[in-house]
This record gives structure tokens, C-alpha cells and sequence, in this order.
């Protein structure tokens, strides 16, 4: 079977993993956490927080805001659970905005409509680490007076305009899941771009505590001071990104070559109309987190999925719209959000990693030719 997705590890990786077995019983816990961090911060030029997934750095983005009930979020309908149940979790009303017609991430209008003097954060959802619209999405944010936290789980590498995707928006996200770029199977980042959201996102990260400041000797005493979570990654799990991380840049060339000859390979299928291959606007330098097809509809998706599996290669469709998943209903939200809606309906993943060979992706081309030639 052609997987959709592998990790990126390699055997030398695991060097890192007896290190930090041998870190442990020295009574060491956190240096390859250290590490991690510090490299971000320095390639991202942000304060970073290596956090147990992408979920759980939203979460902390959600304390750090300090929402409540009866406060409102904006955020895109498709995109992945984890990037709204931060919000429900503190009683946040969520207002879910449409995609764009051309590509699933969110739309600027449909935001706009959604806007409220109960808005109290925008989430924007990069999505397979193509950039959203920033420019005109901050300018709406900033006329609002509402906060912008990037979900940037697919976008480690990836640029709007030459800047990294989640060092745009007050707060980022970044993930280290099984099917990223970069991946110790479960883990994610926080970016901390404005440091007025310092203080409290320590706060936030280490159960409420004053952890930060006693571990700088900034305080005598460590102490209760607020609201938080345990929000700490393992050593172990960190041992797993130390050098992958330093290969961001190689392993996302590797995946921009094998997106490439995708899509030169399946213009023509595009070109007669048989599906529609990914939109990438001028300003966004994505890292081919995902390569994907659009179907006519949910029928032809459906078929096409069990003839690829057929042929022993896996893909897959991939969000559905959450505005029309059961908790929603069940809360009677009744939004018409037509674009989300549609990819929901029509998109395939095609097998994409590091470990994809030529012949490998050719048989996947073919395959997806040999659908269309029944």
C-alpha cells in the first residue's frame, strides 16, 4: 500500500532518543526541549513554546486571551475539531465564517459578516500551508480592535509575503503531528509574537503558576498566581524534532519537487475539466504540506477513493465543515456557508512525503489517469 503520509524521521534520529533516555537519568528533563525552542525562536524570530500538540497551543492561546462566556470567535468552518474546541471548551460562542470559492481557506467577507462587538479573536486557518489573505485580514482585524491567532498546524517553513506563517498574528500555532512536515507523532509550538501576551501565556503554560520567573530567579517563591494547564512537551517526544527541524528546509524542498510533478503531471485531467488541481496565490510560498484534487462532487470523490484503494493507494478527503457536524446541530446552527461545504465534498489528499519514491508517484499519477479513463 502507497501511504498518504510517513514521518520524516530518519534511523539517525534515534541517537537522540538514547540521549535523552541518558539526559533522564541524569536528572536532566528538558534539553532537547531547550533546544527545540531556542532553535525556533531564532529561525522564527518569535518567543516559541514546544507544547504536547497544535490543540494544546491553542488552548494556551485561548487563556492567554482570557475569553469567557458570551465572547465571541470567528473561525473558518473547515479546518480540523481541534482548532475550535480550545474556544468551546471556555463557554466561547464560535461564528464560523466560509472558505473562498478557489482554495479552503477562509474567506475576508465572510469574516467581515461575522464581525460583532462581541469578537474578542479572529482564527485563520492556513490551510496545507498556503497563507490566507494577512494583509487584508490584519487591516479588518486592526479596524475591529480584535486579536488574530494564526492555526498555522500544516505551515512550518511556509510565508506570506516572506514572513513565516504564525509569527503574523498576535499568537500562533504550529504542530509536530504524525502527518506534518516536521513530526514526533504528537507535539506542536506556540508562537508568542506580541509580547504584551507574555506574562500570561507562561502563566498559561506552566498550570497557572509562576514557573518562567522562578526558573530566571525573577521571584523567590513558586507560587499559584493564575489560571493554566499542563502544557509541557516531553524531552523525549522533543528528541524526536531536534533534527528534523534543522532539516525544515530540505524536507519541505523534497515535498515542494514531488507537489511540482504533480501538478505538471495532472494539468491536462485540469484542463478538460476533470478536476480541479490546488490555487496558490503570488503572496503565499507554501511547503506542499498537501497536494490535492477537487472531484465534481461527493459521488465521483467517493469512487474515486475505493478505485485508488483498489490499486493499493491510499487517499483521502479531509475536513468536514464543522458548522454541519452533530455538536453544531445539535446547538441549531443553521449557517450557509456554501464553500466549505464544497471541499468537504470534493477534495482528495494524493500520497505525499519524504519517503515517496519516483516509481511510487508515478503509479499514483497513472492511477488517477486510469480513474478517468474508464
Amino acid at each position: 500500500m502507497i501511504l498518504l503520509s510517513k514521518p520524516a524521521v530518519e534511523l539517525n534520529d534515534g541517537v537522540l532518543l538514547q540521549d535523552a533516555v541518558l539526559q533522564m537519568q541524569q536528572g536532566q528533563f528538558h534539553r532537547s526541549v531547550t533546544e527545540c525552542e531556542n532553535y525556533l525562536q531564532q529561525q522564527y524570530n518569535t518567543t516559541a513554546f514546544l507544547t504536547p500538540s497544535c490543540t494544546a497551543a491553542l488552548e494556551i492561546a485561548a487563556l492567554t486571551l482570557q475569553l469567557k462566556p458570551g465572547d465571541e470567535v470567528i473561525v473558518p468552518s473547515y479546518t480540523f475539531v481541534g482548532t475550535v474546541t480550545p474556544f468551546t471548551k471556555l463557554g466561547v460562542t464560535i461564528r464560523f465564517a466560509d472558505s473562498t470559492a478557489t482554495h479552503p481557506n477562509v474567506d475576508v467577507e465572510s469574516i467581515k459578516q461575522k464581525l460583532s462587538e462581541k469578537t474578542k479573536a479572529i482564527v485563520v486557518v492556513h490551510y496545507a500551508g498556503v497563507a490566507c489573505a494577512m494583509n487584508e485580514l490584519l487591516s479588518l482585524a486592526a479596524d475591529a480592535g480584535v486579536p488574530v491567532l494564526e492555526d498555522a498546524a500544516h505551515c512550518i517553513g511556509a510565508k506570506y509575503n516572506n514572513q513565516y506563517l504564525g509569527t503574523i498574528g498576535g499568537l500562533g500555532a504550529i504542530s509536530f503531528d504524525s502527518q506534518k512536515n516536521i513530526s514526533c507523532l504528537q507535539g506542536g509550538a506556540l508562537f508568542v509574537n506580541n509580547h504584551n501576551y507574555l506574562p500570561i501565556a507562561e502563566t498559561v503554560r506552566y498550570n497557572g503558576t509562576n514557573k518562567a520567573a522562578f526558573l530566571r530567579k525573577e521571584t523567590t517563591s513558586f507560587e499559584w498566581v493564575g489560571n493554566g494547564g499542563n502544557y509541557e512537551i516531553s524531552n523525549i517526544s522533543a528528541a524526536l524534532l531536534v533534527q528534523q527541524l534543522k532539516r525544515t528546509q530540505e524536507i519541505n524542498r523534497q515535498r515542494l519537487n514531488m507537489w511540482q510533478h504533480y501538478f505538471t503531471a495532472l494539468e491536462p485531467l485540469q484542463a478538460n475539466g476533470f478536476i480541479a488541481l490546488p490555487a496558490v496565490p503570488s503572496y503565499a510560498q507554501h511547503n506542499a504540506h498537501v497536494f490535492y484534487v477537487l472531484l465534481p462532487d461527493a459521488n465521483k470523490r467517493n469512487s474515486f477513493i475505493a478505485f485508488m484503494q483498489s490499486k493499493g493507494i491510499q487517499v483521502l478527503f479531509h475536513y468536514l465543515a464543522l458548522h454541519r457536524s452533530p455538536y453544531m446541530q445539535a446547538q441549531q446552527v443553521n449557517d450557509h456557508l456554501p464553500y466549505a461545504g464544497q471541499f468537504e465534498e470534493r477534495l482528495v489528499r494524493l500520497p505525499l512525503h519524504t519517503q515517496l519514491s519516483k516509481e511510487e508517484q508515478q503509479k499514483v499519477i497513472n492511477s488517477v489517469y486510469s480513474f478517468f479513463e474508464q
